[in-house]
């Protein structure tokens, strides 16, 4: 499949999308949406329901914390946040904790997340929220970036923000992670 067409898969209809279809000799009739006239030209390019696994774990991990939110697009989790869904003596443990239990809903394994940042100088551990009354931060950020077979895979990341607190109760995770799955490893 042309590059092109995988990045539409990624994407939301633009006009972008509009002028590429256009150019590919695809004519919309007056009112047709470019999602559809994409679903109806290649089915395989737009995918709006996770795998079946993938689905599986989060409804396990619904299951395990009902306060706790999930939010989809595309079929790809955007963000974990509510109630807190992880617990550790530490930040990083609370957020390898999450990490390891619950990457099968990002459809990865852990191995695919590396603890590196996706900052310029590959931190992972990021302190936010500086409180003046206590002198300490409120929160920290702990990030994972996503791998495919020792190689990085571009603008794909996890990010677990932990509540710095007793127990260290992860509160938000944030992913970009990127489906591979037509890849082989």
């Amino acid at each position: 499949m042309p590059m092109f067409f995988q990045s539409l898969r990624l994407r939301t209809p633009s006009r972008f999308a509009a002028l590429a279809l256009a150019a590919t000799g695809l004519l919309l009739p007056a009112g047709a949406s470019i999602a559809g006239a994409i679903a109806e030209s290649s089915p395989a390019l737009v995918e709006l329901q996770p795998r079946a696994a993938v689905q599986t774990a989060i409804d396990a991990f619904r299951a395990a914390h009902s306060e706790t939110f999930v939010n989809l697009r595309a079929g790809a989790i955007t963000r974990v946040y509510g109630n807190a869904f992880s617990h550790a003596a530490t930040p990083i443990d609370s957020a390898d904790a999450f990490v390891h239990a619950n990457a099968a809903m990002f459809g990865v394994l852990p191995t695919a997340l590396a603890p590196i940042g996706p900052f310029a100088d590959g931190s992972r551990v990021l302190p936010l929220v500086y409180d003046t009354l206590t002198n300490s931060y409120k929160f920290t950020l702990v990030a994972y970036s996503q791998y495919l077979d020792g190689v990085p895979v571009f603008r794909a990341d996890l990010r677990v923000l932990v509540r710095n607190e007793a127990g260290f109760p992860a509160v938000l995770a944030s992913s970009s992670i990127k489906d591979l799955g037509a890849f082989a490893s």
